[in-house]
């Protein structure tokens, strides 16, 4: 679950640098 949580963080981080 650790991982998948992780994960979903990255994705948040690099869409909100993808959207800057």
């Amino acid at each position: 679950m650790k991982k998948i949580v992780k994960s979903s963080v990255v994705t948040s981080i690099a869409l909100l640098l993808l959207s800057n």
